[in-house]
């Protein structure tokens, strides 16, 4: 069964509270709760409504359409 699963917080040292123009800082973990590896996979995730992604962003995420989008190449094994 191919089953992949995400979990998105904020990193550890990120303030719960922030106003406008500060840097928001979240961790996403992706898990392959399957029996096959994983390969090839693209995240897609939401920009919240005033956000915007930081140009200094070296994590390999992009914005596509109002989206963020990163590849990851894998595998990810089970």
């Amino acid at each position: 069964a191919f089953d992949l699963a995400l979990r998105k917080q904020l990193a550890a040292d990120q303030p719960a509270h922030v106003l406008v123009g500060d840097i928001v800082t979240y961790t996403v973990e992706i898990f392959n709760q399957g029996t096959v590896a994983a390969a090839n996979i693209v995240v897609v995730d939401y920009l919240p409504a005033g956000f915007s992604l930081n140009p200094f962003d070296l994590n390999g995420w992009r914005e596509v359409g109002g989206l963020l989008e990163k590849s990851i190449a894998g595998p990810l094994q089970p």
